[in-house]
Formats: structure tokens, sequence, C-alpha cells
């Protein structure tokens, strides 16, 4: 998210990060946005001048799938229970997604189980 960008009139800035770390260039671009929404795992700077926060659930409290550096998919299982007002990334986007009457596809479940490792074997 440290690439540029424009708020080009943009009245919101929506940023879904999953880091405590949020880089210096990035709090400073979004700051210029006269609302915020942080959809977050841990504090940092950027949730501290978010106008709504929408907290989720850390790495260790989610299960799925995901690809890993070898560009393997595997399988995470959940280490930790999250508190019960706290949603995961996804269920965080499906209501968003249904409050703006945006259908969200789950074609992108089927290609990440269906991928190919690129790590000959």
């Amino acid at each position: 998210m440290d690439s540029a960008f424009e708020l080009n009139g943009q009245q919101v800035v929506y940023a879904a990060v999953g880091d405590d770390y949020v880089s210096r260039t990035l709090v400073e671009r979004v700051s210029k946005a006269p609302y915020l929404i942080a959809q977050a795992c841990y504090e940092s700077k950027l949730t501290e001048q978010a106008d709504v926060i929408l907290p989720v659930t850390t790495w260790a409290e989610q299960e799925g799938h995901y690809v890993n550096l070898d560009g393997r998919t595997q399988k995470a299982q959940k280490a930790l229970i999250p508190p019960e007002t706290v949603w995961d990334n996804l269920a965080v986007l499906n209501i968003l997604a249904e409050h703006m009457n945006v259908p969200l596809g789950t074609d992108w479940q089927e290609s990440i189980l269906a991928r190919k490792s690129s790590v000959a074997i």
C-alpha cells in the first residue's frame, strides 16, 4: 500500500491492513482523506487517526488457506479463539458487500484450492 495513489476527490478511504506496522508514507497519504475507515487486527498509527475501526481477527485466530513463500497452498488451523465481538476479514467484507448490494462470488476459494505449486518437487 505504499504505492502512490491520489484521492482524486474521494471523500473516504477504506484501508484493510493485517499488520501492526503501517508505514509512515501510508499514514501520511490517508491523513488527507476527510473520512478514514480502517479494517485492522492491531492498533497502529492508522487506527489512531481512523474515524471508524473495524476490528478483525489476527492470523492466529483464523482458519483457511494461504499460499506460502514456496508457492504451495497450505491449510491454516485456528490456534486461538477470538473474542465474540471480533469477526474475520471475510465476514466483514461479506457484510459490507451485502449492505452495498455488491454480489461477491466464491470462485476465489476454488481457485486457491485448485492452484498448483510453483515449486518443482
